[in-house]
């Protein structure tokens, strides 16, 4: 009767039919030891680092729900966000939006706390170069009073929506010391000024920032001595950087406000909607959140090719890649001056 074999007899059969060789111990002084500390200032000791809580903490949420879902509340800060979209297409009214949310919800924790406490806020700075300051002030008048303060006028048709000066007295009275404009003068200085501005704001507390837009912020940064003769790829990579570093030095939120190339369809039917980006391809990979506002495909415009209604959508999340590339269908609400998830 052949002897029973073990099963390390059938292990060593089994390695020499495949052809595995023994496994040997690394001699002495081999990977095993320790690599030493050279103490080299390029290295970062990456397990030193604290574990960063990326489902926790402050958030500013965007009104979209799909999106604000994906996020786990909005968007953290320490990092640039980009709106894209074509002209036109509402970028900045989210933008502004998003502000007036987060201001709103300062405000009610100020209220919760003690309602006698002096108004509260983070605080925001916005840079514009489509819209003046009395458009902003309207826009985000409406956007901080809300609908219930807002009573339409006119036909019923074609109502006008405007805030009293009643409200308008009370919005300003709480929140205007709260939001500031970017107004660097375009020259060979403006570059310089705005980077100023900025930091002495974050310095002091302000911790909101819109950058509108990055194609004006990249003509403005071309007239800078150390950057005049590059390309607009170039220098719009280079807006992009500093505002991805300037979020990171100072834990604030940055929004980003960019229009994507003339020559791209108003559906955005591309694979990746990041690449319609206008400039440098790099840009959209210095963010930690990419938003996107583009118009309903042509099919589900027919009864109304007129609709005002976006896909907003989520290309980018760093955080949590949770995307939301085929878009959500949103509302405008024209009493508020909001965009919010159609109910479908």
């Amino acid at each position: 009767m052949e002897k029973e074999r073990n099963i390390n007899d059938l292990l060593q059969e089994a390695k020499q039919e495949l052809g595995i060789k023994d496994h040997k111990e690394p001699p002495a002084g081999d990977i095993w030891e320790p690599i030493p500390d050279d103490d080299d200032p390029t290295l970062t000791k990456i397990m030193d680092a604290p574990i960063e809580d990326v489902y926790n903490g402050p958030r500013l949420a965007t009104g979209i729900r799909s999106i604000d879902s994906r996020l786990y509340g909005g968007i953290r800060p320490g990092g640039m966000a980009i709106i894209a979209g074509h002209e036109g297409g509402g970028k900045t009214s989210w933008a502004l939006q998003i502000m007036a949310k987060a201001m709103i919800a300062d405000e009610r924790r100020r209220q919760a706390r003690n309602p006698k406490d002096p108004p509260y806020s983070r605080g925001c700075c916005i840079f514009s170069s489509e819209m003046p300051a009395k458009k902003l002030h309207r826009i985000l008048s409406h956007q901080l009073a809300g609908p219930g303060e807002i009573k339409p006028t006119g036909p019923e048709d074609f109502p006008r929506y405007e805030v009293t000066d009643e409200v308008d007295n009370k919005v300003k009275r709480i929140y205007a010391p709260w939001i500031r404009g970017l107004e660097p003068e375009i020259s060979s200085q403006g570059w310089k000024k705005l980077v100023e501005t900025c930091e002495k704001q974050a310095k002091q507390g302000r911790r909101y920032f819109v950058l509108d837009n990055l194609m004006t912020l990249s003509n403005l940064i071309g007239m800078d001595a150390d950057h005049k003769g590059q390309s607009e790829n170039s220098l719009q990579l280079a807006v992009a950087a500093w505002a991805a570093e300037f979020a990171a030095k100072y834990d604030v939120w940055v929004i980003l406000i960019a229009h994507t190339r003339k020559e791209t369809q108003w559906d955005a039917s591309a694979t990746n909607l990041n690449d319609l980006i206008s400039g440098s391809k790099t840009v959209p990979n210095l963010a930690s959140v990419v938003l996107f506002f583009t118009m309903l495909p042509q099919e589900d415009r027919q009864d109304d090719p007129d609709t005002p209604d976006r896909l907003a959508r989520l290309t980018k999340n760093r955080d949590h890649d949770k995307k939301l590339t085929r878009g959500v269908r949103t509302e405008f609400e024209p009493a508020s001056w909001t965009v919010s998830e159609k109910e479908l």
